[in-house]
């Protein structure tokens, strides 16, 4: 996999799935990880500057898969 030096790039890879990940069933759990381990990797190794902020949305997604009952295995502080 290509690694992506520039933040902005990010993004859309995220938000626009295209071909056949648009008919892939994924998993809850899977998912959330996912998410989770993007929000670390952008705090600690890609965008470090806003860190916080990355933190943040990662406490909002575990907040998130709490109040919905998501099977979860990751608690971020």
């Amino acid at each position: 996999m290509k690694v992506c030096r520039h933040l902005f790039l990010h993004v859309p890879h995220v938000d626009a799935p295209t071909g056949d990940s648009m008919n892939m069933k994924y998993d809850p759990k899977t998912i959330f990880n996912r998410a989770i381990s993007l929000c670390d990797r952008l705090a600690n190794e890609v965008d470090r500057i806003r860190a916080s902020y990355w933190q943040y949305r990662a406490r909002q997604l575990t907040c998130f898969a709490k109040k919905f009952n998501l099977p979860c295995d990751i608690i971020t502080s």
